[in-house]
């Protein structure tokens, strides 16, 4: 099962003493909902730090992490990570609403406020649940915009935020000229705002497991430095466990937050509202410390990022090579 990978790779790969298990939250509208939720440290003084994923993982694509974390500066750290609602091992309730409205009856516009309001009111509804106060956030990829637009609305809830390759910050690009042959992801953008494009698609290909693993192999051997090959195979069991083993829900998040754009400057994957292009007011709201890190071949990674870093007061931009 995906909750039996998920805890084969941690007791692989985390020394740390450790507990996983199922935070139950309430969330109007969708009742009670389970929140998978592990935790390092749990009686240590401070602020906690939090951890959470991006798209197309689960909570436990950390490991390599939570012992570093765990011990942040010399001392104990309590630490969190969580899946976030309708992921990897927590609930999956129906996305973005828990009723049948068809996506079709949605505006876009519509559909990203529903989005974002069910992972920022379960953030939430779980920061409340296990007793923290105010937390050092570092999230990844698209959860990394979903945690910018939490802190937007709870900033007193956030001391320190941290964007690991987060998506969706910078503004678009400007629009290559009407006559110009369409870029490829110009072509590819109606299938993806259909939501035909999104990591729960996965399911379909389920039969096809052991090709799907080999090819995970050399993936993560070759993006994510992953050698060893006993380590890549724990990482694909947990992966495609919790991929195929539970109803496809808010794995929907990529097409409901986020969109394929063609520009003149950069092509790439933007937010359906990217964070640059909210209100002044707003973004002012982030007064906390943000701290942004791109790889420097950061497929994620916008030019107009670096506008959005100086729009805000505190922060900072770190390009890794």
């Amino acid at each position: 099962t995906a909750a039996a990978a998920q805890r084969a790779l941690l007791d692989a790969h985390v020394c740390s003493p450790f507990r996983v298990g199922w935070v139950a939250v309430d969330i109007p509208g969708y009742g009670e909902q389970l929140i998978c939720t592990l935790e390092i440290n749990p009686d240590a003084e401070g602020t906690p730090i939090v951890w959470a994923h991006g798209a197309g993982a689960g909570l436990a694509f950390g490991y390599a992490n939570f012992d570093t974390l765990a011990n942040l500066g010399g001392r104990p750290r309590r630490l969190l990570a969580f899946d976030w609602l309708g992921q990897g091992n927590s609930s999956r309730p129906n996305f973005p609403t828990n009723d049948w409205t068809p996506r079709w009856t949605l505006t876009a516009d519509a559909y990203t406020e529903l989005a974002l309001r069910f992972f920022v009111d379960s953030l939430e509804a779980w920061r409340q649940a296990v007793h923290v106060e105010s937390m050092d956030l570092i999230a990844h990829s698209t959860g990394g915009y979903v945690a910018v637009h939490f802190a937007l609305q709870h900033p007193h809830r956030v001391r320190n935020l941290v964007l690991n390759s987060a998506a969706g910050l910078g503004s678009h690009p400007t629009a290559p000229p009407a006559d110009e042959p369409k870029h490829l992801l110009a072509r590819a953008k109606p299938i993806w705002d259909n939501g035909w494009l999104h990591f729960g698609m996965v399911k379909i290909f389920g039969p096809l497991r052991e090709t799907a693993r080999a090819r995970f192999v050399r993936f993560a051997k070759a993006r994510m430095g992953i050698a060893d090959a006993d380590e890549a195979s724990l990482l694909f069991a947990y992966f495609w466990g919790y991929m195929n083993s539970h109803p496809i829900s808010s794995d929907a998040w990529t097409a409901a937050l986020l969109t394929p754009v063609a520009g003149v400057e950069h092509s790439g994957v933007y937010g359906r509202r990217p964070i640059a292009d909210e209100p002044a007011e707003t973004l002012a709201s982030l007064t906390m410390p943000v701290v942004a890190i791109f790889g420097s071949d950061d497929w994620i990674f916008t030019p107009s990022v670096r506008a959005f870093v100086a729009k805000l007061p505190s922060a900072s931009l770190h390009m890794v090579a």
